[in-house]
């Protein structure tokens, strides 16, 4: 399917959510550079064409539509450029407070936007303090 369809997840109700989803994201400036905007063609071979930053962009403006209690993410931001991680950590740090955010991460500046921090070493789970 297209960008927008992927981020509304086929729902068109949701395709205003998806597009605020997008902005926050700052998907808008990127996706106007490409040809067809947010109706380009995305999935197959067409998804080896864009970058991984603005695939982990639109994978996380997928999540935010449905606007979760929880959020999961794991290494969200393994592989992305610093303009990208910067972005997601700042989107996060307004969604604190206003749903459950459970966060894999081996990056510990990122301690700071958690309420509770845990390691898991020699398959133990242990709360650490920061």
């Amino acid at each position: 399917g297209t960008i927008i369809e992927n981020i509304s997840m086929f729902d068109v109700n949701k395709y205003n959510a998806s597009l605020e989803a997008a902005s926050l994201l700052g998907l808008d400036e990127i996706i106007a550079d490409l040809p067809l905007g947010y109706e380009t063609i995305v999935g197959g071979q067409a998804i080896s064409s864009l970058p991984h930053g603005l695939i982990q962009r639109i994978c996380v403006a997928r999540a935010l539509v449905i606007r979760p209690r929880i959020l999961l993410f794991d290494r969200v931001s393994s592989s992305v450029d610093q303009e990208t991680e910067n972005l997601i950590w700042s989107v996060l740090r307004g969604l604190k407070g206003k749903c459950t955010i459970v966060m894999v991460t081996n990056m510990k500046n990122l301690f700071d936007l958690a309420d509770k921090c845990y390691e898991l070493k020699n398959a133990c789970l242990t709360q650490i303090f920061i």
